[in-house]
């Protein structure tokens, strides 16, 4: 997971996974939370959007897909 980014007044979250064990591909999973999501001291805080982007050829390309599109969304949601 990386470490969570401020958009505006929301914060956004990104992991990548492989899609399966015997995958080379991998695709991305974004977070949007209205407060800077600390797991380790609140394990009870929900996101209020997340999703999922397609899949990539490497772990790079996922990541860099989860954080545009979850900064487009929280950028969306703030309009």
């Amino acid at each position: 997971m990386s470490l969570p980014m401020p958009v505006g007044h929301l914060w956004v979250s990104t992991v990548t996974l492989p899609v399966s064990r015997d995958s080379d591909e991998w695709y991305g999973r974004w977070f949007i939370y209205d407060g800077r999501p600390d797991l380790e001291k609140n394990a009870e805080i929900f996101p209020l959007e997340e999703g999922t982007t397609g899949t990539f050829a490497n772990e790079r390309e996922a990541d860099r897909e989860a954080k545009m599109e979850g900064r487009r969304r929280a950028l969306a949601m703030q309009n």
